[in-house]
């Protein structure tokens, strides 16, 4: 597979401590450094002579999310989605265990560790994935700008259908883990179903974790 990654990189060995540590070194240094997983269908980031094209949606899409009433946009989210109740069910299995850096079971997985130039928040415009295969709708850039100011998360690996997040600090304030939670639905709406299987898990899971893990189906 050959895909063009238009920012400084590393091919890295499919072998998850060594993944793990290196993203975390690269945290080290000041800068941004994204883990990538290429799934052998998945070209995210198109050919180079796209590159220019590209650059310009995710400036608009950026421009666009700073200008948008986030609070509003997510009203409207939550009305357009049909969540079903169960989903938020506190419900809590026992021994809910924290997320860690996911990198897929596939040995055909390509790894690589890029180090992006921007603003974290601003990586999901630039670089997208499988998830949307163009900038990430505007509503969401400003959420994850939010969640940058608010709580330090930074996106940290992007795969086909996954996208993890990484912070320093796990959100353990119940009422800011609530909310929190309520953003990641709308954010990923699978997330209950594909993944935590109860909003109670969730929250749980979510206030140990340095991770955040999203998949879509």
């Amino acid at each position: 597979m050959s895909a063009f990654i238009p920012f400084p990189h590393k091919r890295l060995e499919n072998d998850p401590a060594g993944v793990k540590a290196a993203y975390l070194e690269g945290r080290k240094g000041g800068g941004v450094p994204v883990l990538l997983l290429m799934e052998p269908e998945m070209a995210p980031f198109g050919e180079e002579e796209e590159w220019d094209m590209l650059s310009l949606l995710a400036e608009d899409a950026m421009e666009e999310s700073c200008a948008l009433d986030l609070q509003e946009a997510l009203e409207e989210k939550a009305e357009e989605l049909d969540l079903y109740p169960e989903c938020f069910s506190m419900e809590k299995d026992e021994g809910i265990r924290e997320n860690d850096l996911y990198l897929g079971l596939d040995d055909t997985l390509e790894l690589y560790l890029a180090e992006f130039p921007g603003e974290p928040w601003e990586v999901l415009a630039f670089l997208p994935s499988g998830l949307w295969g163009e900038p990430v709708p505007p509503e969401f850039l400003a959420l994850v700008r939010k969640w940058q100011v608010k709580h330090g998360a930074v996106p940290a690996a992007i795969g086909f259908n996954t996208l993890q997040f990484y912070v320093e600090e796990p959100v353990t304030d119940p009422e800011e883990l609530e909310t929190l939670c309520h953003e990641m639905l709308l954010f990923c709406p699978e997330l209950i179903e594909m993944h935590a299987l109860s909003f109670g898990n969730l929250t749980e899971q979510v206030s140990k974790s340095h991770f955040w893990y999203f998949v879509w189906d």
